[in-house]
């Protein structure tokens, strides 16, 4: 499929529902790929607080792709500091989705440049992102943008039905 017709642009207040949806896509695909990304109860209030809070901080990014007035995509990020490296100015990529049936159009691709462009204006050196060692595609997705592994996140469960729940 072609790329389409897409807008990118700041999210709002108004988006919220649709980016709660699209952002339950994402964890749907996710807790298939690794027990960690289960996600509690009530985590739909939790994070759409958190949004919320992004999109009233001009120093966090939240943009939204609209196609034909529909919000089918968004990402969002942070600038982080790490003042002990040379580049200590760095952005953070949190999530990144496009609805599944608009996948494949190069709208995740502008989502990601627009981000990027975010961050150069705001003088970062460096933008990383997570990406689950199971998600072969989203991996590769990155590569083809320019991203390269430089770290590799490690875990081990501690024995204990429940442990580390939030209560």
């Amino acid at each position: 499929m072609g790329e389409v017709g897409v807008e990118i642009m700041p999210a709002g207040k108004e988006d919220l529902e649709v980016m709660v949806g699209l952002m339950k896509e994402l964890a749907d695909h996710h807790v298939g790929l690794d027990v960690s990304f289960e996600y509690n109860e009530g985590w739909e209030e939790i994070w759409r607080e958190f949004v919320e809070e992004q999109i009233e901080n001009d120093e966090d990014l939240v943009l939204k792709a609209v196609v034909e007035g529909k919000v089918v995509g968004f990402v969002s990020g942070v600038i982080g500091s790490r003042p002990v490296f040379r580049v200590a100015r760095r952005g953070i990529i949190q999530n990144i989705v496009v609805r599944r049936e608009y996948r494949g159009r190069g709208i995740g691709r502008r989502l990601v440049e627009a981000a990027l462009a975010w961050f150069r204006e705001r003088d970062v050196g460096q933008v990383d992102v997570d990406v689950a060692i199971a998600n072969e595609g989203g991996v590769e997705f990155w590569k083809r943008l320019g991203f390269v592994p430089y770290m590799l996140q490690m875990k081990r469960m501690l024995e204990g039905e429940g442990r580390g729940r939030q209560k």
